[in-house]
């Protein structure tokens, strides 16, 4: 499953916006 790999990124981002 590449939800794992994608998570990272998409957590990341979610940090840069908040």
């Amino acid at each position: 499953m590449g939800l794992r790999k994608l998570q990272f990124p998409i957590t990341l981002e979610l940090t840069s916006q908040a």
